[in-house]
């Protein structure tokens, strides 16, 4: 859209790229190596239909560096450098480094501004202060202050300016490796007076490659996310402590959801709360894509770094962090140049999973379950299945006490959750889930 190169047209399967003048005989698009990248999984395919039409195939579903882990943003930082790095030997440079020109297809990142290459017209990589931006700052501010990369693009869109980092980070930005970058990251609005340089040849393509091997080594790595796991509070314990799981019931929990996606077969799957996507995987195990949403930064990097490394789920994994009560809406030019998440997911799975949800929503975010059961019922395209907590479960006690909601915890019996959905939802089975109390629903939705 802001590509001053061309616009950008969205068709139901493919994405349509029309150049305001004929792309030149020896533009990137034409040179081999823009073929070996599409080969090799880091940009997207593309076609040209003709000499101003640049014709790609559309990612199935989208994620934002407002909804992604801070390995994703690694994983985005790495695909960018390696694509700038493999350009340069036919004289060409990226001139945008932005996180917004990656994608996610499943837990794998790929490069998508297909105009984003030029010819090499002088010494500084042109794309270094976005890069230092979007990647590097961004980084360093979630390593040094614990503010998380998705919560600061959900402030900044276009990333960390060096006067914001120094004021989150104080005077210990100065020995970061990072540091001389913070001058490049204000170098956007000079770069544009500078005339141009002419190229000169192998030099030029050895600065660049020395500042990209620069930036590169000024990324955290990737490793470290692992080595995180389990090491910060939040919710990445839940899955190897639940008590409130008593007997059998939590196989017979994982046995029946098991039992009804594969009856339900569905091409995409929504978990909402996924955790650290214990559901989300059993349905990727079935041939299912899955969009796996949870609040808590570390169970989704873990659950990313769990799929990014496992063939079939890399693919059908696509992990999120959002606040299901505080959804973003559309950013950028008039809110539509990039859709907020619940546009984006609306109507878009076959089967939403609400497992062991409802009664955070209900009474940690004091959502009526009435709203509860119309977000289910836009989202589902055609299934859901939701667990009903009775007022007697531990977890639905210790959330009123902790809120002080124990009046309103009163009104969200197991009968009002289901009468609520029964308005948009018919059932088709149930499973009371043994000792624990609750109950597992399947239900699908009414036509009409």
């Amino acid at each position: 859209m802001r590509d001053p190169r061309g616009s950008i047209c969205v068709a139901e399967d493919h994405i349509v790229r029309e150049l305001r003048d004929a792309l030149p005989m020896d533009d990137f698009l034409r040179q081999p190596i823009a073929r070996e990248l599409v080969r090799d999984g880091l940009l997207v395919e593309f076609d040209l239909r003709d000499d101003q039409h640049v014709v790609s195939p559309r990612i199935a579903w989208v994620s934002q560096p407002s909804e992604w882990c801070r390995a994703q943003l690694i994983d985005a930082a790495v695909l960018t450098l390696d694509i700038a790095d493999r350009a340069l030997p036919a004289g060409f440079e990226l001139k945008d480094a932005s996180a917004w020109n990656v994608l996610f297809d499943g837990s794998a990142p790929l490069f998508c501004d297909h105009l984003s290459f030029t010819r090499i017209m002088r010494r500084q990589w042109r794309a270094l202060g976005q890069f230092a931006r979007h990647f590097i700052l961004p980084l360093l501010v979630a390593g040094r202050s614990g503010l998380p990369v998705h919560a600061q693009f959900r402030m900044y869109r276009d990333g960390i300016t060096p006067q914001l980092a120094r004021k989150l980070c104080g005077w210990r930005m100065l020995f970061s490796r990072a540091a001389p970058l913070l001058l490049a990251a204000n170098a956007d609005h000079s770069r544009a007076s500078r005339p141009p340089q002419e190229p000169s040849g192998s030099t030029s393509r050895t600065l660049h490659g020395n500042l990209l091997r620069y930036c590169r080594s000024s990324l955290p790595s990737a490793a470290r996310s692992e080595a995180r796991q389990g090491t910060r509070a939040g919710w990445t314990g839940y899955v190897q402590e639940r008590d409130h799981y008593p007997g059998g019931s939590l196989a017979l929990k994982t046995q029946q959801v098991r039992e009804w996606i594969q009856r339900e077969n569905p091409a995409w799957v929504l978990d909402l709360g996924a955790n650290t996507g214990e559901f989300s995987l059993l349905a990727a195990d079935h041939g299912a894509r899955v969009i796996a949403v949870d609040a808590d930064h570390e169970c989704i990097e873990r659950l990313y770094l769990t799929a990014r490394a496992h063939p079939v789920h890399a693919r059908a994994i696509h992990p999120v962090v959002a606040q299901l009560d505080d959804l973003c809406a559309g950013r950028g030019w008039g809110g539509r140049e990039s859709p907020g998440i619940l546009a984006r997911l609306s109507g878009h799975c076959d089967l939403v999973m609400m497992l062991g949800l409802l009664h955070h929503l209900m009474i940690a975010c004091a959502i009526p379950v009435a709203e509860i059961a119309a977000f289910a019922a836009g989202l589902a395209r055609r299934a859901l299945i939701i667990e009903t907590i009775p007022e007697s479960d531990p977890m639905f006690g210790m959330l009123a006490e902790q809120y002080d909601r124990a009046d309103g915890a009163r009104a969200c019996g197991e009968a009002v959750q289901l009468a609520a959905f029964k308005r948009y939802f018919e059932v088709v089975d149930l499973r009371p889930l043994a000792e624990s109390g609750r109950t597992l629903f399947l239900l699908r939705k009414k036509t009409g």
